[in-house]
């Protein structure tokens, strides 16, 4: 190996150590503390007991992940002070959770009570089995009473889709150094938002296949719903999410939105599209970071207003 050869070899070296210690020192800086949602609404609401329940049901986008606990919905809808609010959000969720939760909630929900569903673009990223199986048999009814809700440790089951062997490894890389992490974030982010998309990942898959190959899924998801609202006398409000760091891309979302709003939208159920709600408005204000796509608590605030007026005008 000649003398030339190997500078490059130690600056390389050099590169990806120094490189590794700022990924570090970065990501440490800028990871968002998250606490827990709130499960039972004494904790949530003090002493204050109302009439009306309000059941709250998502990933970790609508957990208020990396924002204050004032600042997440939970909190928000709380203080209108109309309802007990229970937290059922939980990181990692999809539709199957959604439907589990949904379906457990008999025993605390009644008549004219709120149950909110807030979906992601990815929530329909779940196990076909697990899927085909919560449709084929009764799920068992959960007697929940009113101070033993909806325990973290009873329905948690993950539900997410297999990785491929080459997701594996790329995860693998992506846990072991910090400076892959972050530069294939940034990358992706930045093409993501210049409207270019790398032919691959689930990001892509769900832009161009995923929302047309599970429309009949959604379908049937939603007809679940529908008919659980007419039996138990439940409004129920779907609210369609967007991935805040990308909101002036519009073109990714559509097979997203229009597989829902051309299923139903009754009146016990209401579909609240969000991607039109937050069109136009600036990535910057509303996303935890432009490499995270969570909501902040901005966006929350916003999310939460248009949860009240259509409580409000709830018909």
């Amino acid at each position: 190996m000649n003398s030339k050869s190997f500078k490059v070899i130690y600056f390389v070296i050099i590169f990806i150590i120094f490189g590794e210690i700022t990924a570090r020192f970065y990501l440490t800086l800028h990871t968002k503390s998250f606490a827990p949602p709130i499960k039972n609404e004494t904790e949530l609401q003090g002493s204050e007991e109302y009439g009306k329940n309000l059941i709250i049901i998502g990933d970790s986008y609508s957990a208020g992940f990396g924002i204050p606990v004032r600042s997440r919905l939970s909190t928000l809808l709380k203080n209108m002070k109309t309802h007990n609010v229970y937290d059922f959000t939980a990181a990692d969720n999809n539709w199957l959770n959604y439907l589990n939760k949904l379906d457990k909630s008999k025993s605390i929900v009644k008549k004219d009570d709120f149950i909110i569903i807030l979906t992601t673009f990815a929530d329909i990223l779940y196990k076909n089995d697990a899927f085909n199986e919560f449709f084929s048999k009764p799920i068992a009814d959960f007697k929940l009473s009113i101070n033993d809700t909806i325990k973290k440790g009873d329905i948690e089951i993950d539900y997410r889709v297999e990785k491929s062997v080459f997701k594996k490894i790329y995860k693998l890389i992506k846990s072991k150094s910090h400076l892959f992490e972050l530069l294939v974030r940034n990358i992706k982010t930045t093409l993501k938002n210049k409207g270019l998309l790398l032919p691959f990942g689930d990001f892509y898959y769900l832009y161009k296949e995923g929302y047309i190959e599970k429309k009949h899924e959604i379908e049937k998801i939603l007809a679940y719903i529908n008919n659980f609202s007419n039996d138990h006398g439940i409004n129920i409000i779907i609210y369609l999410l967007p991935d805040f760091n990308t909101l002036g891309i519009t073109k990714y979302f559509t097979h997203y939105t229009s597989a829902y709003e051309k299923s139903f939208n009754n009146k016990s159920v209401k579909i609240i599209d969000g991607i039109n709600h937050f069109k136009g408005k600036n990535s910057y204000s509303y996303c935890i970071s432009l490499r995270d796509a969570h909501p902040n608590g901005k966006a929350h605030a916003v999310i939460a207003d248009s949860l009240k007026n259509q409580i409000n005008n709830f018909k």
